[in-house]
């Protein structure tokens, strides 16, 4: 088999140098982050800052007001090693996914930098022979209106992420600093064609999509393996260290009044305690009991299927390590931002 081509609808490489970016050990040498010795202090409201000249430099550098610096907002800050690396990934797991045709989709793309640069990563890192094709899609909803003074705004479909999915439906879908306290990783599992989605930004207790919804636990629906092992499915919306703030859990067997899924539940030997099986998320964070009793029977029908929708977290270290991110600090240690894939299983 002759080398495949790869095809896109983005036309980017005429504006989009990823040898232009910087590198990422030039912007630790330039700001001195993870290195200085700043002494941070802590707001009566528990904002922690530090007002040192150069803290307000790396401030000014993310928020597009540095002379010299970016004239827009950066939440991450691409760099040519990681543009470069997650490249390199894509090909990878082209590879590994054994498709003749890739379709990566980025949603939530903003001013559609990243898939800007990485169009002429993929280009210029693509192998030599047999791999498939990749088609690269870019979407925003365009809520926060940043493509409109960007260089790359042609390049971004205006589509919210279900509707983009629903149109391009990808194999592998990208996600960079989704809005806090929103969830798109439902929409991403329930695509039957989706193999993969890759979450990038802070994870888990950060400021990106929902603590629950969104990161979970290290399996997002139920494994294979363990479901044989269980008396019934069950399915594990969220898992912390410290159970002490998680909302109580509803065993759903006490709401099902009439399925067979309760009837099994409701029988003897089965521990309410160690039920993971839980409600609505939504209502389960608002304690609304009656709400949660009241849609019983659509999440019977999404238990269904869960069970044949299972994605394993794997941490990417390696293009973590490559990362910063709009939240890091020059007296932190290391950067907050990370990199994590979603597979199916």
């Amino acid at each position: 088999m002759g080398r495949r081509h790869h095809h896109c609808q983005l036309h980017a490489g005429a504006n989009a140098d990823v040898d232009q970016l910087p590198s990422r050990q030039e912007l630790l040498s330039r700001f001195g982050l993870f290195q200085c010795e700043c002494t941070p202090e802590v707001a009566p409201n528990g904002v922690v800052s530090c007002g040192c000249e150069e803290c307000a430099r790396w401030q000014a550098f993310l928020e597009g007001r540095l002379p010299g610096g970016p004239t827009w907002r950066q939440y991450e800050v691409w760099t040519r090693e990681y543009v470069t690396a997650l490249a390199a990934y894509m090909w990878q797991r082209a590879e590994q996914l054994e498709l003749e045709r890739l379709v990566i989709l980025e949603v939530g793309a903003g001013d559609g930098r990243l898939s800007a640069y990485l169009q002429v990563a993929l280009a210029a890192t693509c192998p030599a022979a047999g791999l498939c094709a990749i088609e690269l899609r870019c979407s925003d909803n365009g809520s926060n209106v940043l493509h409109a003074s960007s260089p790359f705004r042609d390049l971004v479909e205006m589509l919210p992420c279900e509707e983009a999915l629903g149109k391009h439906r990808p194999a592998i879908v990208l996600c960079s600093w989704m809005p806090l306290g929103v969830d798109w990783t439902s929409s991403m599992r329930a695509c039957p064609q989706v193999k993969e989605y890759i979450l990038i930004g802070e994870a888990d207790g950060g400021i990106c999509g929902h603590p629950m919804l969104t990161w979970g636990g290290d399996t997002i629906g139920d494994d294979p393996d363990q479901a044989a092992q269980r008396e019934h499915s069950c399915m594990d919306i969220a898992s912390t260290p410290d159970q002490a703030q998680q909302p109580a859990r509803i065993c759903m067997c006490t709401l099902a009044s009439s399925d067979e899924l309760g009837e099994q539940r409701r029988g003897s030997g089965h521990d309410h305690n160690e039920c993971n099986f839980w409600g609505c998320a939504d209502t389960l964070l608002k304690g609304d009991v009656l709400g949660e009793v009241k849609c019983a029977a659509s999440l019977q029908r999404r238990a269904a299927e869960i069970s044949n929708c299972v994605f394993q977290r794997v941490d990417l270290a390696e293009l973590s390590a490559l990362q910063l991110g709009r939240t890091d600090e020059r007296w932190l240690t290391a950067t907050k931002s990370r990199t994590v894939s979603f597979r199916r299983c």
